[in-house]
């Protein structure tokens, strides 16, 4: 009759295709959602901590910038109070010459001042224009 197929089970290969084609579908499905959860997975994996490290950047980057400017005024600090120093040192070679001479009336007592005098002004004016732009001066 046939080519030795049997025609009564001719109906029940066509559901198998249809089974294996929804099959197939549901198979690729299934891969495509495991590929997006993978893919999603991955990208938690490398984004947020790639986020976070550049985060990280900028923050140490604020830090070191805020750091270096701190660093300039404690410079400028310390030359305003080695001017201050110079003045105190100058003005007391200044008076311990003067106090030793009205003690002992010894010239070479003196000379400390002499010498010292003219400096203190200028150390003084330096000093001042090393405070001249802070207001509270």
């Amino acid at each position: 009759m046939n080519s030795g197929q049997d025609p009564v089970a001719a109906p029940a290969s066509r559901p198998s295709r249809v089974a294996e084609s929804l099959q197939s579908q549901q198979m690729s499905q299934l891969k495509s959602d495991a590929e997006r959860a993978f893919t999603r997975i991955l990208h938690r994996a490398t984004y947020r901590p790639i986020a976070g490290l550049l985060l990280f950047v900028v923050l140490l980057t604020a830090m070191i910038g805020y750091l270096v400017n701190e660093m300039t005024w404690v410079n400028y600090t310390n030359r305003i109070i080695a001017a201050g120093l110079d003045v105190e040192r100058k003005l007391l070679d200044v008076q311990s010459g003067i106090r030793g001479y009205f003690l002992t009336f010894d010239d070479d007592l003196l000379q400390p001042a002499i010498a010292s005098r003219p400096a203190v002004p200028v150390a003084i004016g330096e000093l001042q224009k090393l405070v001249a732009h802070n207001p509270s001066a």
